[in-house]
């Protein structure tokens, strides 16, 4: 935390609680994906369910009223202690009473079975999410999905995009994905999932996972994946590939801010960035887009590839307005 992070003594425990996951909230939203602030997060969240859930509803809260820009503090500067510890307990109180005007009664957001938090990310972002039982979900590029509390289970909808979900085993609360269609049932696994208008791809890192078609009346199981494969349901059918490790790895390498590409074509890689960036690549020549190439790139680093189709490939690039069109 930082230091700017101080909770008053003269609150209740259940009140420091909220007051720290607060303040955790705000932190995490200035740092984005620090591996310091994250570690320590994690530590604060593994304390006690108190924690999680505090955690969960702040973050419920936030997400619903739309009160993060509203709220959040201003850049921090060079303060003394005296004027830093003052402003520390004032904006702890201030988000505390916006939290709670947002919320009012934070216990019918995990009691309600039909209640859902949407979470979404624009074109280049990336965000964690900790659900209360611990498990997080990774939100790549624009994707959005939506989190249903309450009942017998921990239900997922991603309606777009890609996520990586990191599950903590619960046989009496089943953890579920809904996608394209199809239905995910967590065995205790890390998986990672990405829907598009043309298909619906999972690829399982760790445990297992049960693929369904989920149906009107009845859910048909098509599958019990195990780690490194790769389902690809598309055109009304889903194949299972074994992936090697390296693959695996490539195809999470977004979770690090990159894009790997082993012997792809251009058109692949101008798909590609596309999902990260404002600025599309267009490749009008088939025979050009076919051309292949390996390397690795920042998700934003449209201009980085740019330069190795100029340099390496001797492709003539030119610019115009949002498109990059490029050809020999």
């Amino acid at each position: 935390m930082s230091e700017d992070a101080i909770v008053s003594a003269d609150l209740s425990l259940s009140e420091q609680i909220d007051a720290r996951a607060i303040e955790w909230f705000l932190e995490r939203s200035e740092s984005g994906t620090d591996h310091g602030t994250e570690a320590a997060f994690e530590a604060w969240l593994a304390e006690s369910p108190s924690h999680q859930l505090a955690y969960w509803r702040v973050e419920a809260g936030w997400a619903r009223a739309g009160l993060l820009a509203a709220v959040r503090p201003p850049r921090r500067q060079q303060r003394n202690d005296g004027e830093r510890k003052s402003r520390g307990r004032w904006f702890v109180r201030a988000a505390a009473v916006a939290l709670i005007a947002a919320v009012g009664t934070t216990a019918l957001f995990v009691s309600r079975r039909d209640d859902t938090v949407t979470y979404e990310t624009p074109i280049g972002g990336h965000r964690i999410v900790v659900l209360a039982d611990g498990s997080r979900i990774e939100l790549n590029t624009a994707t959005t999905l939506k989190i249903a509390s309450g009942g017998e289970g921990r239900r997922i909808e991603l309606l777009q995009g890609e996520a990586f979900f990191k599950v903590k085993h619960d046989a009496r609360h089943p953890f579920i994905v809904d996608a394209g269609g199809h239905r995910l049932v967590d065995l205790g696994t890390e998986f990672s999932v990405r829907n598009t208008a043309e298909e619906l791809k999972v690829g399982l890192v760790e445990g297992s996972v049960r693929l369904e078609e989920a149906g009107t009346w009845s859910d048909t199981q098509l599958a019990v994946l195990s780690p490194g494969d790769v389902a690809v349901a598309a055109a009304g059918k889903v194949t299972i590939t074994k992936a090697v490790s390296q693959q695996v790895a490539d195809d999470l390498s977004w979770r690090q801010g990159r894009l790997v590409f082993r012997h792809a074509t251009l058109a692949n890689a101008a798909a590609e960035f596309a999902r990260y960036n404002k600025h599309a690549l267009v490749i009008p020549d088939s025979r050009v887009a076919q051309l292949t190439f390996s390397s690795a790139f920042p998700t934003d680093g449209v201009e980085a590839f740019v330069r190795v189709a100029q340099k390496s490939l001797g492709l003539h690039v030119a610019r115009r307005g949002d498109e990059i069109v490029i050809s020999r």
